[in-house]
């Protein structure tokens, strides 16, 4: 049975307005029209199964829709990401089903309090399309984002001229303008899992205490910047890495990885099913190369592709093609979802540290190290664990300057099946880089995390490190858990907390570490939830920390058992406790997103 339209041909006139929808009360066709009409004002897809390959495709579309909305529900609430500068709160939103985004400033109020109004909102400060300041790479350089200076690769994967200009902003070729491409009630996409990096005065880290190359004028550098423009860099899923005025919110610039190419042109579709495109957080940090010193933002796809790129943003007014530094792909690089590292190396120079993430063309867990002022791999370093059969992926990595000469000497990073590694970067020779504990060819991780029925428990949120002023011995924290698949959110197995003591050798197992226990949940009178968790000498979970490598605590509620409960996120190390937050996906595949906790507890005993 077919309607009367086709959905293939008739939904710029539909939606122009030349063309009715008819009444579905004078045939069975028109019926399947109205149908069809709900699903559009829905925001759904409408599949006809008078075809039966094209109802299979069909089908496995919805179905891919459904996916992106599942994998992404950790932040479908009405503020994905936030950032707060000194006197801004910066806030991204989302709004899924026409997949739109915005950055929201709002002013904090000398009580702490914030303001009622939004002082701006991005969305509402686009340039038009012709006046937009638009930067992608070519291969070797920066360029400009016209069709006249891609390469032929690059508009096979645009696709046209009028795609484009869509992708620049141009609404012309949109539908409700007699066009055939899909409408947009924003320009601006969905900023779903980037949190914002704001850019102005720069920190005084005191540089000038060392003696390597450029210590002696980072002063300098500070005064030298400190006019300019306030800015708030973040990655959307319209592709572009937006460059906005921190004070007004305008967009002065913004950067398109060439990884996003193939996926940004879908947006036209007015069938337009959601995609990851340019999902990770810029980092932004001053480094010293080339005889001065600047300000560079790495970038990544993170869920949207398997793309690391820099630029020099030392200067925004004067951001132009020759400020983008490089990109970087490779087949060890997957899609990396957690932050990179910028860091000054023992060989003397700035660099760029990332685990490789997942996904990668090898399925092994990688350590890569990048020049910051090439984008040239420095260093690789194999875990040598992961087969096409168990992939693997190394997670965010976290750096620690042991000696304390502005240098950082070590790495710690999770990977997919469940272990912890330490590398070891501390030689001035980039080629003696390598994990701390094992041989090359043959690395051993530090610890290896496994529940109590040995489980491999993946580490996917990252980790932190810090010293015990007692006594100056480094602790790493983490949690396990994973939040990446579509499959991921019906998990229940058993996930941990673990605070880690790094004492030169690798923790055998979970029994070297001491237990803690979360022995109470519940409401107060008030309706706020709580949680008690065990302590040294408490009869449940009070495993002394004598001869113990570090703590453990289960994720396990003390009375509804094994939730799903996990990690996703690394901690934050506070003067006297270590913080956490938890996640508990909803069961419910139609009620999107969950609930959680936050946890706190003695960072060197685990207890509270």
């Amino acid at each position: 049975v077919s309607g009367t339209l086709n959905p293939a041909t008739d939904l710029p006139d539909l939606t122009s307005g030349t063309k009715n929808w008819p009444d579905p009360a004078l045939s069975s066709p028109a019926k399947l029209d109205d149908l069809w009409h709900a699903t559009i004002n829905g925001r759904g897809a409408f599949v006809n199964a008078a075809d039966p390959q094209q109802f299979t495709d069909g089908l496995s579309a919805v179905l891919t829709d459904i996916s992106e909305r599942v994998a992404s529900s950790g932040n479908v609430t009405a503020t994905s990401t936030s950032l707060t500068s000194n006197t801004l709160l910066f806030q991204s939103r989302f709004v899924g089903g026409n997949w739109t985004g915005d950055l929201v400033a709002t002013r904090i109020n000398s009580d702490g309090t914030l303001a009622t109004t939004a002082a701006w909102k991005a969305s509402e400060h686009i340039p038009v399309a012709a006046s937009r300041n638009l930067y992608t790479w070519s291969g070797t350089a920066g360029i400009s984002f016209q069709w006249a200076n891609l390469s032929t690769a690059q508009r096979s994967a645009i696709g046209t001229s009028a795609t484009l200009d869509y992708l620049r902003g141009a609404t012309t070729g949109e539908a409700r303008n007699g066009g055939s491409l899909r409408n947009r009630t924003s320009v601006l996409g969905d900023i779903v899992n980037s949190l914002p990096a704001y850019v102005g005065m720069v920190t005084d880290l005191r540089f000038e205490r060392f003696t390597w190359t450029g210590a002696s004028t980072y002063q300098a550098h500070r005064t030298a910047v400190a006019s300019r423009r306030e800015m708030v860099y973040v990655a959307a899923n319209d592709g572009w890495l937006h460059a906005f005025d921190a004070r007004t919110g305008e967009e002065r610039f913004a950067y398109a990885p060439t990884g996003a190419f193939s996926t940004m042109k879908l947006l036209a579709n007015p069938e337009y099913v959601h995609k990851f495109m340019n999902d990770g957080s810029p980092v932004v940090a001053e480094v010293h190369f080339s005889g001065a010193w600047r300000t560079v933002l790495i970038g990544t796809q993170g869920r949207g592709g398997k793309t690391v790129y820099a630029l020099d943003v030392t200067n925004p007014d004067s951001f132009a093609a020759n400020k983008v530094l490089w990109e970087y792909t490779h087949a060890d690089l997957g899609q990396t979802v957690g932050n990179p590292v910028i860091a000054r190396m023992n060989d003397g120079n700035w660099a760029v540290v990332i685990g490789n993430g997942y996904n990668s063309a090898n399925d092994r867990a990688a350590l890569l190290v990048l020049n910051i002022a090439n984008g040239a791999l420095v260093q690789r370093i194999d875990t040598m664990q992961g087969t096409s059969t168990s992939p693997n992926g190394l997670a965010a990595a976290e750096g620690v300057d042991i000696d304390r000469d502005g240098d950082f000497d070590y790495f710690y990073a999770g990977d997919l099946l469940g272990n912890l590694w330490k590398f070891d970067l501390s030689n001035s020779d980039p080629a003696q880089w390598r994990s701390a504990y094992g041989t090359v060819a043959v690395p051993q991780p530090l610890f290896t995390a496994r529940s109590s029925t040995n489980a491999v428990q993946p580490i996917t949120g990252g980790v932190s490190v810090g010293f015990n002023p007692a006594d100056r011995k480094l602790w790493i924290y983490f949690g396990t858990g994973r939040y990446l698949a579509t499959s991921d959110p019906g998990s229940t197995a058993a996930q941990t907390w673990y605070g880690l003591n790094d004492t030169g050798s690798s923790i055998a197992s979970r029994s070297n570490l001491a237990q803690r226990v979360i022995l109470q949940e519940g409401a107060t009178g008030q309706g706020d939830n709580y949680r008690v968790v065990s302590k040294p000498g408490d009869t449940i979970g009070g495993t002394s920390m004598s001869g113990k490598r570090g703590w453990y605590m289960d994720l396990l509620s003390p009375t509804a058992g094994a939730e799903g409960e996990r990690i996703i996120n690394p901690p934050a190390l506070g003067a006297t406790t270590l913080f956490v937050s938890t996640l508990i996906p909803s069961s419910n595949p139609c009620e999107p997103g969950g609930r959680g906790w936050v946890l706190g507890v003695n960072p060197f005993t685990g207890g509270r």
